[in-house]
């Protein structure tokens, strides 16, 4: 392989380019971090959970949203949860490991 790999499908890819960052430039490891932070970002999802008051105060991990039909308003409340098929998952990774990748290119998790 030479240079930065386009796509990242396995494991030996985010070594691989993990190494060609931490020896490379700081815009190298700064492409990095937004890859490791993308595997992050993956991580969860929004997830229906059910119809609330209009006077819900929602939690930090979750979001009202309102519906006006026929004049009728509904809110919906949705929690991000563990997404079951994230990338993250697939490749066997955790958050604390892709943390230490991010802390050790010098970012902040």
């Amino acid at each position: 392989m030479q240079g930065f790999p386009g796509y990242f499908n396995t494991n030996v890819d985010y070594d691989n380019a993990q190494a060609l960052a931490l020896a490379g430039s700081a815009a190298e490891r700064q492409t990095m971090i937004g890859q490791w932070q993308a595997l992050l970002n993956s991580a969860k999802v929004w997830s229906f959970q059910g119809a609330v008051a209009a006077d819900y105060a929602p939690a930090q991990d979750e979001q009202v949203m309102t519906n006006q039909q026929d004049g009728e308003t509904t809110y919906s409340l949705f929690r991000k949860i563990d997404g079951p098929e994230s990338r993250m998952l697939q490749l066997g990774l955790s958050v604390e490991v892709i943390e230490a990748k991010i802390a050790e290119l010098g970012g902040a998790a």
